[in-house]
């Protein structure tokens, strides 16, 4: 698995194990029985994958980012903000790490979705990388914790510090392609602009040729002022409609020991 497909590995099967559904695993094939108090979110039972192959050749979901059983697992994440408790699957030894999981969402025209992973260091607060580290979930009640709510606090800000820094660039990308959608809808709004007010001004001259043609000037005056007020119209909605948002969603959190 690449290291986003891990993360949605880790994500899912972890909330599922959360909330007490069955999880049966059969060559990459799960089958996820639904506890009966989240059957109205996700039906009595689930089958799905991680793997684009398996999916190809069975009916299941595949879970990515985009897909509709990992969606409903953010909001959820979201409602609800489940923490796990985790440990290493291998002989590596680090300090206790708080990972957090967020799911930063770019909103405009266009919208895109990102899953985002940050290991930060309890000891030093320092960021980790354990992409390649393997994890199991265990029993919460086995292992005693003292956090403090102010350093949880500290974690999460250096977590979404780093966050931002990273996904700079990239947030940079997706206002620089709304921008570039927003300009060229200004341009053509901008030359119907020009056309109509070109046709007004061959009218003008006409009816100037023509005598008692008062009442007519008129009529083309308030058909200029129609005009702009259309245009400072089409502007406002321009501006609300390639408005840009940036959401940081913390959906969920683990302790790794």
């Amino acid at each position: 698995m690449t290291g986003i497909e891990n993360k949605v590995f880790e994500l899912v099967l972890g909330y599922f194990s959360k909330i007490n559904a069955k999880i049966i695993e059969n060559n990459g094939l799960f089958t996820i029985v639904i506890p009966n108090e989240y059957e109205k979110l996700f039906g009595s039972e689930l089958k799905i994958t991680f793997d684009k192959k398996i999916f190809d050749q069975q009916e299941c979901e595949l879970m990515t980012p985009g897909s509709s059983t990992f969606y409903k697992i953010i909001k959820s994440c979201i409602d609800f903000g489940p923490a796990t408790i985790t440990k290493i699957n291998s002989t590596t030894k680090v300090n206790d790490v708080l990972r957090f999981y967020f799911y930063i969402i770019f909103e405009s025209v266009r919208t895109n979705t990102k899953l985002f992973v940050v290991d930060v260091d309890m000891k030093t607060r320092n960021i980790m990388n354990l992409d390649d580290i393997k994890l199991e979930s265990i029993n919460n009640e086995t292992i005693e914790l003292n956090i403090q709510s102010d350093s949880i606090d500290d974690y999460y800000i250096s977590a979404i510090e780093h966050v931002e820094k990273l996904m700079k660039p990239e947030i940079n990308e997706f206002k620089k392609l709304i921008l570039n959608l927003k300009q060229n809808e200004l341009d053509n709004i901008n030359e119907e602009y020009k056309t109509r007010k070109s046709e007004i001004q061959k009218k003008s001259v006409i009816i100037q040729q023509k005598p008692n043609s008062s009442n007519s000037l008129n009529e083309l005056i308030l058909e200029n002022e129609s005009i702009k007020n259309d245009m400072r119209k089409a502007y406002d909605l321009l501006d609300s409609k390639y408005s840009i948002t940036v959401d940081f969603a913390l959906i969920a959190a683990a302790i790794i020991v």
